[in-house]
C-alpha cells in the first residue's frame, strides 16, 4: 500500500524526533566503549586509593600487633630467665659451693641480657612496667649479694675459729682420756660421751655449712649441750686431778663453741630475714610485676588484634561496596552502550531490508546521530532516496510507456518495432496486424516484415538503404498479406531505443491502390 506524501513526511518527523533520545548517540562507538573502560578504570583507581589508605592503617595496626607480640615473647623470655635465676639462687643458698655459684652467675648474665633487650626494644607502656620489674630485680640481686656477704662471714668463721677449735678440743679430749685411769669405770663412759657429742657437734656444723638447713643448727646445739653436760659430770667426779684437768682445760673451748653458735645463729637469723624480705619478697614482687606486665601486654595484643580485625573487616566492606558500585555502573553503562549499538543496527538492517524489497516509504531512524551508525543510517537514507527516485522515474516511465503504447495502439498507421538482432517484431499495433493480415494464431511465431514484401528484392534494398542512411522515409513497396493479397505501402524505418535496447521501428501506411 503506497503512502501519501504527507504520511511519509509525518512518519519521517516522528522517527527524527524520537531517534536521538540518548546523549550517548552523540558520541562515537569507540567513545562509548571507552566510557565503559573509563568506568572500570575509575573503579580500579578507587580500589587503589582505598587500598592505599586502608593499607597504611593496616600496616600500622600490623606493626602494633607484631610489636605487642614481640613484647609478650620477650616477657616470656624474661619469665624463663627469672625462673632459672631464682632456681640457681635457691640452689646456691642451699649449698653455697663454687659450682653452684658459677651456675648462678651464668643465670644472672642471661637474665640481665634478656631484661636489657626487653627494656630497650619494648613499647612505652611496657618500658614503664619493665622499669618497675627491673627495680625489683635489682633489689633481689642486691639482697642476694648481701646473702653472699653472710656466706663469706660463715666461711671465714669456719675457716678461722671453727677450724682452730676442732683440733684443740680433740687434743683436750685426748689428754683427758689419758689422765683417767683405765680401771675408772665411772669417768670412762663420760669421756666417751664427750667424744661422741663433740663429734656430732662437728658433723652437724660441717653439714650446715654445706646445706644451710636450720635443723642442723638445732642438732649441733643439742650436741654441744650434751658435750657440756658430759664435761659437767666429769667435773663432779671424786678424782680431783682428772676433774680439775677437764674443768680448767675445756672452759675456753666451751666459750668458743658458744661464741661460734651465737654468731652462726645471728647470721642464720639475718639470712632468714634477708631470704624472707630482700630475696624472697623481691622474688614474689618480681613474679607479680612480671605477671602484670604479661597481662598488660596480652591485653594490648588482644586490642591490637581487634583493631587489625576491625580495619581488615572495614577494608573488605569498602572493597565490596566500591566493587559493587562500579560493577553496577559498568553493567549499566554496558547495557546502555550495547542498546545504543544493537537497537540502531537492528533498525538500520530493517530499513535496508525494506529498501531492498521496495518499501521506500519507510523512514530511516537515527539520521541525527553523530556516530558511525548514524553515518550508516544517512547512507541508507541516501540509498533509499535514490531507490525511491528510480522507482518514481520507473513509474513515470511506465506511465509514459503506457501512454505511448496507447497512442501506438490507437494509431491509424501500422507500426511495428523490430528486433535489431533477428528482425522479428517485438511490438505491433492493431493497424499493423490488419495491414499484414495477422491473426492471434500468428502470435506464437510472427513473421518478419521482410517476409511481407511481394518482391524479396525490395526487402533487400530497404535493408541496405536503412543500413546506409540510418533509416528511410517515404519508401514505397508492394506488400503481401498472409492470405496472399497485396497492397501498396508507404514505409518509414527509424532506429529507436525500446525497452533498453536499440531496435528499429517500421511505420507502415497504405496508399489508395489495393492489388
Amino acid at each position: 500500500m503506497t503512502r501519501t506524501t504527507s504520511e511519509r513526511r509525518a512518519a519521517q518527523e516522528d522517527v527524527t524526533s524520537s531517534d536521538v533520545v540518548s546523549p550517548l548517540r552523540r558520541a562515537s562507538i569507540t567513545g562509548r566503549i571507552f566510557l565503559v573502560v573509563a568506568i572500570n578504570l575509575a573503579g580500579l583507581v578507587a580500589l587503589a586509593l582505598v587500598l592505599t589508605g586502608v593499607g597504611g592503617q593496616l600496616r600500622l595496626a600490623w606493626n602494633d600487633l607484631r610489636a605487642t607480640n614481640q613484647a609478650v615473647e620477650q616477657l616470656f623470655d624474661i619469665e624463663r630467665a627469672a625462673y632459672r635465676l631464682h632456681r640457681e639462687a635457691r640452689s646456691f643458698l642451699d649449698r653455697p659451693d663454687e659450682e653452684r655459684r658459677g651456675e648462678f652467675e651464668a643465670a644472672k648474665a642471661v637474665f640481665t641480657g634478656v631484661l636489657l633487650r626487653a627494656v630497650d626494644g619494648g613499647t612505652p607502656e611496657g618500658r614503664t612496667e619493665l622499669a618497675e620489674f627491673a627495680d625489683a630485680a635489682r633489689r633481689f640481686l642486691f639482697g642476694f649479694d648481701d646473702l653472699r656477704g653472710l656466706e663469706i662471714d660463715i666461711r671465714l668463721l669456719y675457716e678461722n675459729e671453727f677450724a682452730d677449735l676442732v683440733p684443740r678440743v680433740r687434743e683436750r679430749l685426748d689428754a683427758l682420756d689419758l689422765a683417767i685411769r683405765p680401771n675408772d669405770v665411772e669417768l670412762r663412759p663420760l669421756v666417751a660421751a664427750a667424744y661422741d657429742r663433740f663429734a656430732a657437734f662437728r658433723v652437724d656444723l660441717v653439714a650446715y655449712r654445706q646445706e644451710r638447713r636450720s635443723e642442723l643448727l638445732d642438732d649441733a646445739r643439742r650436741a654441744r649441750d650434751g658435750f657440756a653436760a658430759a664435761l659437767h659430770e666429769i667435773g663432779r667426779s671424786e678424782a680431783p686431778d682428772s676433774r680439775g684437768y677437764a674443768i680448767e682445760r675445756f672452759a675456753s673451748e666451751v666459750r668458743e663453741m658458744d661464741s661460734i653458735f651465737s654468731r652462726l645463729e645471728y647470721i642464720a637469723d639475718r639470712r632468714a630475714r634477708w631470704l624472707a624480705g630482700a630475696v624472697e619478697g623481691n622474688r614474689v614482687e618480681m613474679t607479680a610485676l612480671l605477671q602484670r606486665a604479661v597481662d598488660r601486654q596480652e591485653e594490648l595484643e588482644s586490642r591490637a588484634i581487634r583493631r587489625f580485625d576491625d580495619l581488615f573487616g572495614a577494608a573488605i566492606w569498602r572493597f565490596a561496596a566500591i566493587t559493587a558500585v562500579f560493577a553496577a555502573l559498568s553493567l549499566w553503562a554496558s547495557i546502555k552502550v550495547a542498546r545504543t549499538i544493537r537497537a540502531p543496527l537492528t533498525e538500520a538492517r530493517g530499513a535496508m531490508s525494506a529498501v531492498v524489497v521496495g518499501d521506500t516509504d519507510r523512514p530511516i531512524a537515527g539520521l541525527e546521530a553523530r556516530d558511525e551508525i548514524g553515518d550508516m543510517a544517512r547512507s541508507i537514507e541516501v540509498f533509499r532516496q535514490e531507490v525511491a527516485g528510480i522507482r518514481r522515474r520507473e513509474e513515470e516511465h511506465g506511465a509514459q510507456e503506457r501512454r505511448w503504447y496507447g497512442i501506438l495502439e490507437t494509431s491509424p498507421i501500422g507500426i511495428a518495432i523490430l528486433s535489431a538482432s533477428d528482425g522479428r517484431p517485438v511490438f505491433r499495433n492493431r493497424r499493423y496486424d490488419q495491414l499484414f493480415g495477422l491473426t492471434d494464431d500468428a502470435e506464437a511465431s510472427p513473421p518478419r516484415p521482410r517476409d511481407g514484401f511481394a518482391d524479396p528484392d525490395d526487402a533487400v534494398r530497404l535493408s541496405e538503404a536503412v543500413g546506409v542512411g540510418r533509416g528511410v522515409s517515404g519508401w514505397q513497396a508492394l506488400m503481401r498479406r498472409l492470405d496472399g493479397s497485396t497492397w501498396w505501402g508507404l514505409l518509414e524505418v527509424r532506429p529507436i531505443d525500446f525497452a533498453g535496447r536499440v531496435d528499429s521501428s517500421m511505420w507502415s501506411n497504405t496508399i489508395p491502390v489495393v492489388w
